[in-house]
């Protein structure tokens, strides 16, 4: 399967997956949190989302050839595409031949089950100075924001989809210099 043709279901997978993940509303729920989180330079901003990015790949061994042949005949995505899409993205997540799979970077954690949609949560800096005291409450909400928020997702995903969802949290802020 050509370079394009990947891209074109990759980026009409992300298309796909905003009809159940609102990208947009769940980063202004987390801007209106009062949590201070600032949002990371350090994400692959795959589904529009200042927070949350797609870390899976994508395994085409269970297409049909009629629809690699369609995926290599389009230059765009469009009905047919989001239809392959829909259609097959359970098994596109699925790795043949594993029980799993580990993302990086390698960690208990970060080994989910095989097919599960797999995001991330990134967040940089606090927005906001706080003191020593102050911060290790800021800490605790956060991380019960982020615990309450996730679980929340992954139900979505589970209830619509009929998916699993695994959702990594990751702090990072770019030290430039």
């Amino acid at each position: 399967m050509s370079e394009e043709a990947q891209r074109i279901y990759r980026d009409a997978f992300y298309i796909f997956l905003k009809q159940y993940f609102d990208s947009e509303a769940i980063d202004s729920i987390v801007d209106n949190a009062n949590l201070y989180f600032g949002p990371s330079n350090d994400i692959t901003y795959n589904i529009n989302s200042k927070y949350f990015s797609v870390l899976n790949s994508f395994y085409f061994s269970s297409l049909t050839d009629e629809e690699l042949i369609a995926l290599e005949n389009k230059k765009s995505i469009d009905n047919e595409v989001l239809d392959i899409v829909a259609r097959t993205y359970k098994n596109s997540l699925r790795k043949d031949g594993v029980s799993g799979v580990m993302y990086d970077p390698p960690a208990p954690d970060h080994y989910v089950e095989n097919g599960s949609l797999v995001l991330e949560f990134v967040y940089g800096k606090n927005t906001k100075k706080v003191s020593d005291e102050e911060y290790i409450t800021l800490y605790k909400n956060q991380k019960a924001f982020i615990e309450a928020m996730t679980d929340s997702i992954k139900n979505v995903f589970f209830d619509k989809l009929g998916i699993n969802c695994e959702i990594f949290v990751s702090k990072r802020v770019r030290r430039d210099g």
